[in-house]
């Protein structure tokens, strides 16, 4: 171990290109100062880790020559391989320090003390080029001791520790790592004295720095002077705690195979099938792509996405990612076989591109999030209703990810409409019985089928209707429709924001761009309105007078509905149908959403008074049923195929019919004295004059039609063209 001084004496650090950005949050800047005040107040050392060196060299693998300075100093290049987060963050560490205004004021009062310090501080992180000129002239600028591949982060570290330049514009600044750079920077620079507690006193800042020169200790360890594997070495280290990430040990095994390879290569004569080179460039462009944008955390999640999609299988835990990829291409290392090379190939060429098309699809980076050019406003609308309203994003990583990847614009705003319809259907509405896994193998197969260039949209849109009407059909005895008329719970247990947003695109299509969409949790929950209130209170009693019979149908989905907003929800408070649908002076369905306004169509569909009973809600159900057919149906014949309701559904409209009619006994005796002049209740005439009144009803009602589903007539599908046949591809072929 040594201490700072002589670890950092005579180097200068280069970043490879194929090393991960700089990455470190203020949290770990945070941790290794705490570190540094531990020490310091037990008197103790720390031990930073070790961070493995290997010697810069060119192109051809040639050792680059040492750096001799004008005042002959002489500096030799190394690469960085494993502790550029540290070795990083020590310079910013010093850097403030030397710029601490308690170390310059003590300088300019003649303290020699804290000279010393900022001498030994910037010599961490600088170097002279030059001395201070016989004929006055400016000495040479000091040069940083780390040389990034990445012009971005050198201008900001020239900043930060020359003030070279004075000060960034903001279109220098585009980078996450270079934005966490100057986040740690100034988080030392006005942390400092709270930490270390100095409180202006300029004795406790020297023996800060001072500790921060002596205790703090780090371990060089220089490849080229072992004989261990250089891309091997990593995976002990992670095995003894100090964290590589999955992608990390998966790109060094490959380095390893390709150097093996290489070698037998040469010396066979033979060129090379893969080179190290190809495992960097590929490595690189896909951090790149990563921290591009600002989704570097998702970096085991891509690499291990893409691995089911090749292989068709899950690997298990994210952090099996490198056991299952050691599994299958270790005797690699020791044995080329041309099988498994054109794998592992197939698998790393894709890293870049697959990690691109993910990030594009659900990077959450302002001015990114869905903005990009290549995506159509149809595709926008379709992602947007995925990702951010029905928030279920994550059950269709894998297909929306190959299909952004593989599919033209046109066809991929096609598939992620079939997607959103999908995922609504199999993962937001919760059906009692239905395992949600069960929907996620398949898709699995889907993505693999569409990466893999197996199938075009047709295949793949017939292929998730299949799915879709197996384990989601809209109508038998497990079908939607069928749950949104079952009763108690029938929307209890949908997940994310399916419920908010079933009704949201209902009102929307019955009054499109009416009211827009609402991101609080406690808004969307406050538009959600019961009509018949949850408190069983005097005015709804005549027409529930039963409270248990109440309580279960409160709660059905043909009870509800959205209103405008929270203020409109209290307005409407828990009165009587009457005053929800027209005579409320503060608020009325009548006068609220689209949505609401159908609310009072039912409530007067066959009466001049209102009224909301179960034959009500029980229509409600049914017209939002008829609407989840509209919106949430596939273009292919097995889902737009006609079907009935149940034998007992049937029963059900007919009673709750029947249950209407006989309430309405003294109003069909009324019509019937007025028309007739009699009062014969008991004669053919008045029966006939009853069953006439009940067909009017049944039509006003459509309850014949009702009982019966057409999709296609739903949906206004009139050319079969653009019905696609549900057949899945040929397994064999």
């Amino acid at each position: 171990m040594q201490t700072l001084g002589t670890f950092y004496n005579n180097k200068i650090f280069e970043i490879p290109p194929q090393q991960r950005p700089y990455s470190w949050e203020t949290i770990h800047v945070k941790a290794l100062l705490d570190d540094l005040r531990i020490a310091m107040d037990r008197n103790e050392e720390h031990y930073c880790g070790p961070a493995f060196l290997d010697r810069t060299r060119n192109h051809n693998g040639i050792i680059h020559d040492v750096l001799v300075t004008p005042m002959n100093v002489n500096l030799t290049r190394h690469d960085v391989l494993d502790g550029q987060q540290r070795i990083t963050t020590v310079m910013l560490i010093a850097a403030a320090l030397v710029k601490d205004e308690e170390i310059v004021v003590g300088i300019t009062n003649g303290n020699i003390q804290a000279a010393t310090v900022q001498g030994q501080l910037k010599d961490l992180y600088a170097y002279a080029m030059g001395p201070e000129q016989a004929n006055g002239d400016d000495p040479e600028p000091d040069t940083s001791r780390l040389e990034y591949n990445d012009l971005e982060m050198n201008l900001a570290m020239k900043h930060l520790l020359f003030e070279d330049p004075p000060n960034l514009l903001p279109n220098q600044i585009t980078k996450s790592s270079t934005v966490k750079l100057i986040n740690n920077f100034n988080y030392v620079k006005n942390n400092i004295n709270i930490i270390f507690e100095t409180n202006g006193d300029l004795n406790t800042k020297i023996n800060v720095c001072r500790k921060f020169l002596q205790a703090m200790k780090m371990e060089m360890i220089m490849m080229e002077q072992h004989s261990f594997n250089k891309y091997t070495v990593f995976e002990s280290i992670n095995n003894r705690g100090l964290g590589l990430s999955e992608f990390d040990k998966i790109k060094n095994l490959t380095l390893h195979i390709a150097d093996q390879h290489q070698k037998r290569c040469a010396d066979a004569g033979l060129p090379a099938t893969l080179t190290k080179l190809q495992v960097q460039t590929h490595w690189h462009q896909t951090l790149t792509h990563l921290y591009s944008y600002q989704l570097e955390k998702d970096e085991t999640r891509c690499i291990t996405d893409l691995w089911k999609v090749i292989y068709n299988q899950g690997t298990g835990k994210e952090s099996d990612a490198f056991t299952k990829f050691k599994n299958k291409f270790q005797s690699l290392v020791d044995k080329d076989s041309n099988n498994k090379m054109n794998q592992l190939l197939i698998y790393l060429n894709h890293w870049a591109s697959y990690t691109e098309s993910y990030c594009k699809i659900y990077t959450k980076k302002p001015g990114h999030e869905l903005s990009l050019a290549n995506m159509t406003p149809g595709t926008k609308t379709n992602l947007d209703r995925i990702l951010n309203k029905i928030k279920l994003g994550d059950e269709f990583k894998l297909p929306l990810t190959s299909a952004f990847l593989r599919y033209n614009n046109t066809d991929f705003e096609k598939f992620s409409e079939c997607m959103e319809k999908a995922l609504f259907r199999m993962h937001g509405i919760k059906v009692p019985g239905q395992s949600l896994s069960r929907g996620r193998a398949p898709f699995t197969s889907l993505a693999q089928n569409i990466f893999s260039l197996h199938q075009g949209l047709n295949d793949s849109i017939s292929e998730i209707c299949r799915y879709v009407t197996e384990l989601a059909p809209f109508g038998g005895a497990n079908g939607l429709v069928e749950h949104f008329i079952s009763g108690n719970e029938a929307y209890g247990k949908w997940r994310g924001f399916s419920l908010y947003y079933f009704l949201h695109r209902v009102d929307n299509l019955l009054s499109p761009g009416n009211v827009g969409w609402v991101d609080d949790d406690e808004e969307r929950d406050n538009q959600k309105e019961h009509i018949l209130p949850n408190s069983h209170v005097q005015y709804w009693s005549n027409t529930w007078p039963i409270e248990d019979t109440a309580d279960r149908w409160k709660n059905r989905l043909g009870n509800l509905t959205l209103t405008e907003n929270n203020q409109s929800n209290v307005h409407l408070y828990t009165y009587d149908i009457t005053n929800k649908c027209r005579t409320n002076p503060n608020y009325t369905y009548d006068a609220g959403r689209h949505i609401e306004r159908r609310v009072v169509n039912i409530a007067t569909m066959f009466s001049t008074s209102e009224r909301w009973e179960k034959l009500e809600i029980l229509l409600h159900e049914l017209h939002y049923s008829r609407n989840l057919v509209k919106l949430w149906s596939l273009p292919c014949d097995c889902d737009l195929e006609d079907f009935t309701l149940t034998d007992d559904s049937k029963q059900n409209l007919e009673s709750y019919f029947t249950e209407m009619t006989e309430s309405f006994e003294d109003k069909f005796k009324t019509n019937f004295t007025e028309l007739h002049a009699s009062e014969d209740y008991e004669s053919v005439e008045y029966d006939n004059f009853k069953k006439e009144q009940i067909i009017e009803l049944k039509a006003i009602l459509d309850i014949d039609g009702l009982v019966n589903y057409s999709p296609r007539e739903i949906v206004g599908i009139e050319n079969d063209e653009i019905i696609i046949p549900c057949v899945m591809p040929d397994e064999e072929e």
